[in-house]
């Protein structure tokens, strides 16, 4: 997969510990150079003010230990911005709990985020509070980036053993609002009495207990308005809304919520990845039987261009997190259409339920494999039978990142998997797994797939592909495929007409008893 490099302009878990400091007296010493609160601590011209709040909430010595931190620290200046904009005299001032949980909001314990991993969207793992921070890279690169939108880095990658280290100009402010939070907040009234007349208020405010988190493309009133449309009714007339309908039943007002939201936090920087040589693509929202277009023009993302009029949707903010997922803002009111047929990129993993998992779409930065975890019970998603039935271990999902010391991957050891993440399927002879793709345009399409095929001279890891109750295409092996190296590799399975706009059942089915890894099934127009 390949991430087109995009530079978006703007118009705008680990708990570390309690308020006590166990580690006082128990720091690993350091060999060569500084952990990260020594090192603040040289620098009192710049941090004085961070080290006062990490002694003042006893976690200096924390942000000693010997462990894996990514710390983003706020200069004295932003320090004092903070204290004068919340009336305090001076750090000691501040709640020990609220120095706690601004200590924490900066920091993400065990996995370490250098400037080179940074890109436009989400950092894949959480801070200590439980939330993402967001990346934005602006015209300028390097000396342009910001984190949550609002603190500019001005000293990337400071040399620390523990971890690394990000200088920011502001305090971060933690997240406390949910997505409907946010779009009931004045900015977004029109949007936001529509969400509420049809209910969706409840949806878009709701923490999910299995941490499956939702993502909005929100409309401003300014935004609507440039639109012609100036209130709520106004919009309810442009949807075709009858007069006096119910609106918690009306399926014009509905559907058109539902085509604004993604039913899995989605990034800015996951808009804009596609395979090689694709640089467009259409994904499902919360209304499944309707798509997004999502294409790169010019080195533009737009959403729904129109190569006709060559126009398109832009997003103007990016990546604003909320307690329960993400926002984009959109320039354009967003109405439902129908795009033409483009490359689909189905991934096999892309289920809102797999959220659940604790390391869903989250890569271990070490660039070795992660973690696999068998898949039991009841995944609405997946529908299989494996020989024998009580066969363990007949679909797992994982992350991959390679190894790069025994030599598989990329010089740095990663394979590149959609997401990196995909399924496992040992199924036995003829066991089978059946899924649902998304909503595809109708026309021709080839059909193809990424598999990781394990380096041998023989092949095996063979299935069958069913589509709607009718093979496509041979047999596919996927190891051994075309040399002895182990290597991500795509397999044609062959070509397939739909005379209907409309998500598909696919089965497969193991035709011999080897494991065999899955990343996502492709399907290339045919023009």
């Amino acid at each position: 997969m390949k991430k087109i490099s995009i530079i978006l302009s703007l118009f705008s878990l680990l708990l570390l510990v309690s308020c006590d400091d166990p580690y006082e007296g128990n720091i690993t010493p350091a060999t060569e150079g500084s952990p990260i609160a020594t090192r603040l601590e040289s620098e009192p011209g710049k941090f004085s003010q961070w080290v006062d709040l990490l002694k003042h909430a006893d976690m200096f010595n924390t942000m000693n230990l010997k462990a894996s931190y990514t710390a983003f620290v706020p200069t004295n200046e932003g320090i004092d911005k903070y204290l004068q904009a919340h009336g305090y005299a001076s750090v000691n001032d501040v709640p020990v709990s609220e120095a706690e949980l601004l200590i924490k909001y900066h920091t993400i314990k065990g996995h370490e985020y250098p400037q080179t991993k940074f890109v436009n969207g989400l950092l894949p793992d959480t801070t200590a509070t439980g939330d993402y921070l967001s990346i934005e890279i602006r015209a300028g690169g390097l000396n342009a980036m910001y984190v949550n939108g609002v603190s500019h880095i001005n000293t990337l990658d400071i040399p620390v053993t523990n971890g690394v280290l990000h200088a920011i100009d502001d305090v971060l402010i933690p997240v406390t609002g949910t997505i409907w939070e946010k779009i009931n907040s004045g900015k977004y009234t029109i949007m936001a009495q529509a969400i509420q007349e049809t209910g969706l208020d409840s949806y878009l405010h709701k923490l999910n207990s299995s941490k499956i988190k939702r993502t909005l493309f929100a409309v401003s009133d300014e935004t609507y308005r440039r639109n012609n449309i100036e209130d709520f009714n106004k919009l309810l007339e442009v949807l075709g809304v009858p007069s006096g309908a119910d609106l918690t039943r009306s399926r014009e007002l509905n559907y058109y919520l539902y085509y604004h939201i993604l039913t899995q936090q989605t990034d800015y920087n996951s808009l804009a990845s596609f395979s090689e040589g694709v640089t467009s693509k259409n994904i499902a929202p919360f209304l499944s039987t309707e798509l997004i277009n999502i294409s790169v023009v010019d080195n533009n993302l737009f959403i729904n261009y129109d190569k006709q009029t060559k126009t398109g949707i832009s997003i103007t903010e990016a990546n604003i997190n909320a307690k329960n997922g993400i926002i984009h803002v959109v320039d354009n009111f967003m109405p439902i259409v129908t795009p033409v047929q483009t490359t689909v990129q189905w991934d096999l993993a892309d289920y809102s339920v797999l959220s659940s998992i604790s390391f869903y779409r989250k890569p271990d930065n070490s660039g070795k494999t992660t973690q696999y975890t068998s898949l039991v019970g009841n995944w609405p998603c997946y529908t299989w039978e494996s020989v024998p039935l009580e066969k363990s271990n007949a679909v797992q999902y994982y992350v991959y990142y390679g190894d790069k010391q025994a030599g598989y991957g990329d010089a740095s050891g990663r394979y590149d998997f959609l997401h990196q993440d995909g399924l496992s399927l040992s199924l036995g002879l003829y066991g089978w797994i059946e899924m649902q793709t998304p909503v595809i345009v109708k026309g021709t399409y080839i059909v193809k797939i990424n598999c990781y095929s394990i380096g041998k001279t023989t092949k095996d890891g063979k299935f069958l592909t069913i589509v709607d109750g009718n093979g496509l295409g041979g047999e596919v092996a996927v190891n051994g495929s075309e040399t002895t190296k182990s290597q991500i590799y795509k397999h044609t399975i062959g070509t397939i007409t739909f005379d209907e706009t409309k998500s598909h059942t696919v089965r497969l089915i193991q035709t011999d008893a080897q494991t065999i890894s899955l990343d996502y099934i492709e399907f290339v127009p045919v023009y």
